[in-house]
């Protein structure tokens, strides 16, 4: 919802997936929201890239497509991106407000967790949270 009413097309709109394990700080899949959520935006033919600290090499197995890039580290990840989605909890992602203003980076964040904070982002939305 929140996506669809800020892009008219999800095609080749260019995303950054963050946290792509189930759990922080490890590379356990299974159940992962990740995998749903970028299947999507495959199907819809969007260019995503998708960053974990530790769970690159396990998404790597599950996840194959054209459409998908896997960044070496977050700072090469948040380039150029209309719509950042946080999916994971990570330690390393808490900071990413420093990362965008260094590189003056304004895309969309969806807080998939609620751990960032809002105040910090100017185009922030934290699922279940009111804008």
């Amino acid at each position: 919802k929140i996506i669809k009413s800020n892009f008219k097309s999800l095609r080749k709109l260019k995303v950054l997936i963050l946290g792509l394990a189930f759990k922080p700080e490890t590379d356990d899949m299974r159940h992962s929201p990740s995998i749903p959520i970028i299947k999507y935006l495959i199907k819809k033919r969007s260019l995503i890239s998708a960053y974990d600290p530790i769970a690159i090499s396990e998404a790597k197995k599950i996840l194959r497509s054209k459409y998908l890039s896997f960044p070496k580290n977050l700072s090469e990840g948040i380039k150029n991106n209309d719509l950042i989605l946080v999916l994971t909890e990570s330690k390393e992602f808490s900071n990413l407000h420093l990362l965008l203003n260094k590189h003056r980076k304004k895309p969309i964040i969806i807080d998939g967790r609620r751990f960032l904070n809002k105040h910090n982002y100017l185009n922030y939305y934290g699922i279940g949270m009111k804008r």
